[in-house]
C-alpha cells in the first residue's frame, strides 16, 4: 500500500529523496549547488520539494558519481551534452536489477524446496 501512494505523490521531501537513494540530505543540497539542473522548489519556510524529474536528475547524478566513480566535473560535463546515453543505461541497470531480484526469489524456493525435501516424513 505505502508504494503505491508513493506513486501517486507529486512532491517528496529531501528526507525521502536522500532515503531514496541511501544518501545524506546533506550530499543532496551539495550537489545542489554543484549541478544547474537540480533545482527543487522551495516553500517559504526553506523546505525543499522534489518533483519527479528532480528525483531524476538525482537518480542520473547518483548513476554517474555513486556507481561509475565518475568525478562531479565528470558528471556535469556528461550531463550536458545531448544525446548522452544515461537514460539507456539506466533503463538497462534497472532491467537487470529486477532480474536479478527474481533471480534470487527463484533461488530462495529452490533452497525451500530443497531443504523440504531432506526432512524426513
Amino acid at each position: 500500500m505505502q508504494k503505491k501512494n508513493k506513486e501517486l505523490k507529486i512532491h517528496f521531501s529531501i528526507g525521502e529523496v536522500a532515503e531514496m537513494f541511501g544518501l545524506n540530505e546533506s550530499t543532496i543540497r551539495y550537489w545542489e549547488k554543484e549541478f544547474d539542473m537540480l533545482k527543487p522548489s522551495v516553500v517559504r519556510n526553506g523546505t525543499r520539494k522534489y518533483n519527479r524529474n528532480d528525483i531524476e536528475v538525482v537518480r542520473k547524478i547518483f548513476f554517474l558519481v555513486k556507481k561509475q566513480k565518475m568525478t562531479l566535473e565528470g558528471a556535469r560535463a556528461k550531463l550536458k551534452v545531448k544525446g548522452n546515453d544515461i537514460d539507456r543505461q539506466l533503463v538497462l541497470l534497472d532491467s537487470l536489477e529486477r532480474v536479478r531480484a527474481e533471480l534470487i526469489s527463484i533461488k530462495t524456493a529452490f533452497d525451500a524446496a530443497d531443504i523440504q525435501s531432506e526432512q524426513p516424513e
